[in-house]
């Protein structure tokens, strides 16, 4: 309406500090400051676990060998793959000694971030927490696993 000055639209996702302080000090300590890079984007992997909390998201189910084809790592097909991972895994660093073992845990949802690129009519989707998971479940022949999908506002708020 003419004169009438609109309130602006608050977004969903937002950031409080003094609660993703709080949030922080409940993850292990070795957790408190996880960041994730690709290239020259930073993200804040502990300002997403707090969004994901805060706007209760529930995990999906993502198709592993699409991803894995994805990030360049092989698929099991059909099963697991009988000795060690491969010492390479491609232009992403996964330590192949450790992918295996016990402190790689399927169970754990990994976090992907839609990302709103100019000229893309859909954003696209990176694994920003998960991608010893991914290789792990690849290796094994898992079919899904278990993701938090950031939307493209809440991606923007992680980055640091």
């Amino acid at each position: 309406m003419p004169g009438r000055k609109c309130k602006p639209i608050q977004s969903a996702a937002a950031i409080d500090s003094e609660g993703l302080e709080a949030f922080r000090v409940t993850l292990p300590e070795y957790r408190r400051y996880e960041t994730y890079r690709f290239f020259t984007v930073h993200w804040d992997i502990v300002r997403a676990l707090y969004l994901i909390h805060k706007q209760r998201h529930e995990p999906q189910q993502i198709d592993v060998a699409m991803f894995a084809r994805n990030y360049g790592f092989f698929f099991a097909e059909g099963g697991a793959q009988e000795g060690d991972p491969p010492e390479e895994s491609g232009f992403f660093s996964i330590d192949t000694k450790t992918v295996l073992s016990n402190r790689v845990d399927l169970a754990r949802p990994l976090l992907i971030a839609l990302i709103a690129a100019e000229g893309r009519e859909k954003p696209y989707a990176a694994i920003i927490d998960g991608l010893h998971r991914l290789f792990k479940a690849a290796w094994r022949g898992t079919p899904e696993l278990p993701a938090y999908v950031l939307t493209p506002e809440e991606e923007r708020l992680c980055r640091i």
